[in-house]
């Protein structure tokens, strides 16, 4: 048993796993038209003294929000094509 979940623990996290990883981080940022590389500046405006903790806002409040106005800039630009 233990050699079997060995063999498999190996097969998950070997070469081809990387590879994978590797490739779906390139498809979601082509499929998001490079968004971490186009709302970097934007991002780091977001909290300017580097803290996840905003105004009173705790991390995951400040990214449920600048998600729906992202989504929002996408809906936009994608009705202009």
């Amino acid at each position: 048993m233990e050699q079997m979940i060995s063999t498999i623990s190996e097969m998950i996290w070997s070469t081809p796993m990387l590879y994978l990883c590797i490739g779906v981080g390139l498809l979601f940022t082509i499929l998001t038209r490079f968004v971490q590389v186009r709302y970097l500046k934007d991002m780091s405006t977001q909290a300017p003294d580097g803290s996840f903790i905003v105004d009173h806002l705790k991390g995951v409040e400040a990214l449920n929000i600048r998600s729906k106005q992202l989504r929002r800039c996408f809906l936009d630009s994608d009705q202009g094509l």
